[in-house]
Parts: structure tokens; sequence; C-alpha cells
């Protein structure tokens, strides 16, 4: 809940502004004041965000591999992880080096960094969403780990994750996603169903 909370507010804050701007148009708008500190309060927030993400998604990874074809596919699930924080990343460190020093940049420097936010960057968030909401998808759907209803969903997102514009659509509606899946472990976690062939833990064995 965390993750998506800050990444809701991070995004609320700022937007950048779009690639068929002017680079003088970028260079002033990155140089006033207000929206310096929008850029620099919105990508703290966000940074704090992935921190978070991170945590809770590497729950997920270990809960989706108790399951035989959990385990053959969490990898993949984890990759899809890491390319998304990788591009959220890339991201707002691009849009730090724009809040850094502005004043002291050229146009085209300007206009570079904002391509590289707003195309590179979303391009590594939306890929990396496609690749951890496929994963899941399989992983739901032949371990029956949550609801089957959550595999379709998944892969809906996936598809539309790599749809042009409006894989920013998916983007949005991932967070509904995870609040439901966070929501239903919270509430369900000791009576999630694991198949039958969930390879068997050893036990754990106390001295003394």
């Amino acid at each position: 809940m965390v993750f998506v909370v800050l990444l809701v507010v991070s995004s609320f804050i700022y937007s950048a502004p779009s690639t068929g701007k002017s680079p003088q148009y970028l260079l002033n708008w990155y140089s006033q004041s207000s929206h310096k500190r929008d850029v620099s309060l919105s990508t703290v927030i966000a940074d704090v965000g992935v921190v978070f993400g991170l945590f809770w998604f590497g729950y997920l990874r270990d809960r989706f591999s108790r399951s035989d074809s959990g385990a053959r596919l969490a990898p993949i699930f984890l990759a899809g992880v890491v390319l998304f924080a990788g591009g959220g990343l890339v991201f707002s460190g691009a849009q730090f080096a724009l809040g850094d020093n502005p004043k002291k940049m050229d146009p085209a420097t300007a206009q570079t960094l904002n391509f590289l936010a707003t195309d590179i960057g979303a391009a590594g968030i939306l890929v990396g969403l496609s690749v951890l909401l496929s994963a899941a998808g399989f992983i739901i759907f032949q371990s029956r780990v949550l609801p089957r209803w959550l595999a379709w969903v998944s892969f809906v997102l996936a598809v539309v994750a790599l749809a042009g514009p409006i894989g920013f659509f998916a983007f949005l509606a991932t967070g509904i996603w995870i609040l439901i899946v966070a929501g239903y472990m919270w509430r369900h976690e000791q009576d999630l169903p694991v198949s039958a062939d969930a390879p068997e833990r050893a036990p754990v064995i106390t001295t003394g």
C-alpha cells in the first residue's frame, strides 16, 4: 500500500513536459524554481516508493515460487520487477539531472534529458510491467495461488502495457492490481492454496 500511495502522490506532484516542446521551452520550464522544487520532491517520493516496492515484490516472488510452476517462472517475474524498477530509476535520475542546475544547461541538453526520462525511462517501466504481469498471470493460472480471475486481469494488463500510448493506463491499473493482491495475501496468507507438486520445505530444527 505504501508503494502505491507514494507513486500516486509522486505522479500528482509533477508531470514531465511533452517531448514535442521546443528545447528552449524545456530549458525555461525546468529553470523555474517552482518546477525545480516539484521535480525534486516528486522524484524523491517515487524513489522511496521503489524501495518499498522491491521489498513487496520480493515477498510476492517468494510466495509465487512455492509451487512447481511458480518456481520455474519466479525468476522471470523477478526480472520484470528489476526492469520495472530500473525504468523508474532512469526516469527519476534524468529528472534529478534536469532539476540540478538547469540554468547552466543548454537547450539541447534539457531536451535530451527530457527524452531520456519520458521515452527510455517509460519504456523500461512498461516493458518491466508487461514481463512481471505475464509471469504472474501464468503462475496464478497454473498454481491457483490466487483467484484465477486475477490471472486474466494480469494478461490483459500485460498486453495493454505494450500498446503504445495507452500503456500508461496499464501502469495506473497495476496499482489497483497490487492493492488487490496485497489485500488477498494479508487476509488469506495461511489459507492460500499451493499445488500438490510444490516442493516440500525442510523442517526447521531448533536446539536447546
